[in-house]
């Protein structure tokens, strides 16, 4: 008789949503409820733990990742680290109380001076995870360490861009961890229901109103359409709360405004089912209500990987939205609730990079380049417009390229990839630091 798979919830961004990667490598012996936010953070990982408690209660396991989009966020966001180092403490803490075997990823960055952040945020935040996952007597896989000080060129093949590993590597990785659990035995105990929670989530059902299904081959949801001209105003249990985030899956680029006597919050959201935490704290109270906006479109915030647009013709759509209390909850309990120490940390199940270094390394040498760049204009095709993007940043490539060969053809290059696409914009960044970029006088002497 086949044995049933055991239980495991995944917490995390994009690495945990790509097909035949990590996912794929976990379900080899694992029942996955795959929990993950493309491009979210920690906060996301926070509020679908408190959404879903009942199913974690349940799960034998949990896998959870987000230091590579902390970090990220920081840069974007335009915020402290330590705003994400608060909420990486708090979302430790509450997940302890489950008391279940819990593995931390460290994901890798790979930085890259002026596009992404700083190596000091990014060991800012790595630490407060490292932290946290010893407190919490939590088990731990370092990628992020085990690919610090590779050469570039290593990088460069197992890594495509700042944030991703090779598809094969995760997956393979996620084979390692659904091996280790399915033979993992524990002895723990029951989720500590005397403790209460700071923190909730109101939920699209909560919402009221005709709530809409939508769904793809990856998510499925349930989202309240906020319409414009119509004030949504909270119930009065969330009064003296504070909004922290909010989960939205819109059907194109749409903006919102959340308002009370005090203070008024503008964020804009693209079509991706997104999480964004608010960067400045709003208070529920009688007067604060939240509305679907056209005009004023500029927001007061930066939300993840949204561009800045005037026009805003479709109303949000809302999965969750993040809360908590003003008054937090000084619940004592014992820590710490750790297992063997020889179990702690786990960078053997870390598979050896050399095979697909070489084999990459290979492949480029013998495949002609005329095959990769159709191989990748194809491959642009799948989203809408993706073509004229793709020959954009063909242009652009090359334009950096010649930069420190000749300056003139490089920016020519940027100008006609700007022409392709004038929505590339790290073109037009480029090329507005070359405008504003003060002259060079000779002096006489």
């Amino acid at each position: 008789m086949r044995q049933e798979n055991k239980k495991a919830i995944l917490f995390g961004g994009s690495n945990s949503i790509m097909s035949n990667a990590l996912r794929s490598g976990l379900e080899s012996k694992l029942d996955i409820l795959n929990l993950a936010v493309g491009a979210s953070s920690t906060f996301q990982n926070f509020s679908a733990l408190i959404e879903h408690k009942d199913k974690v209660i349940n799960a034998d396991f949990i896998i959870s990742e987000s230091n590579v989009n902390d970090s990220h966020n920081v840069s974007v966001l335009d915020v402290s680290p330590q705003y994400y180092v608060e909420i990486v403490n708090s979302f430790y803490f509450e997940l302890y109380k489950y008391r279940k075997p819990c593995i931390v990823l460290l994901l890798p960055v790979k930085v890259i001076q002026g596009k992404t952040e700083s190596q000091e945020v990014i060991n800012i935040i790595n630490e407060a995870h490292r932290e946290c996952a010893i407190k919490y007597g939590f088990m731990l896989i370092d990628l992020a360490n085990y690919f610090y000080g590779f050469k570039n060129e290593v990088l460069n093949f197992l890594m495509p861009d700042p944030r991703h590993v090779n598809n094969a590597f995760m997956y393979n990785l996620g084979c390692n961890i659904s091996v280790f659990f399915s033979f993992f035995e524990s002895d723990t105990t029951n989720y500590i229901n005397s403790l209460s929670s700071d923190y909730s989530v109101i939920v699209a059902d909560e919402l009221g109103g005709d709530n809409i299904l939508k769904k793809n081959s990856v998510f499925n949801s349930s989202l309240f359409p906020l319409d414009f001209n119509n004030k949504k105003l909270f119930d009065k249990k969330y009064y003296g709360k504070i909004l922290l985030g909010i989960g939205t899956w819109c059907d194109g680029e749409a903006s919102v405004v959340i308002s009370n006597n005090n203070k008024k919050i503008i964020k804009n959201f693209n079509s991706l089912n997104a999480f964004n935490e608010f960067i400045e704290p709003i208070i529920i109270d009688e007067h604060t209500y939240i509305e679907s906006i056209k005009k004023c479109c500029t927001a007061t915030e930066k939300s993840v990987n949204v561009r800045v647009f005037d026009n805003c013709v479709n109303h949000v759509l809302i999965s969750s939205i993040f809360i908590k209390n003003i008054e937090e909850n000084n619940d004592i309990i014992d820590l710490p609730f750790v297992f063997e120490e020889d179990v702690k940390e786990l960078d053997y199940l870390i598979p050896n990079y050399l095979p697909y270094y070489q084999s990459l390394k290979f492949f480029f040498s013998k495949v002609p380049i005329s095959n990769l760049v159709n191989l990748k204009f194809e491959s642009s095709k799948i989203i809408k417009g993706g073509e004229s993007q793709f020959y954009s940043n063909f242009v652009k490539d090359s334009a950096l390229f010649f930069r420190n060969v000749d300056s003139k053809v490089s920016y020519k290059l940027m100008r006609l990839a700007l022409f392709i696409n004038p929505k590339n914009n790290l073109a037009k960044k480029w090329l507005l630091n070359k405008k504003t970029k003060p002259k060079k006088v000779k002096l006489k002497g």
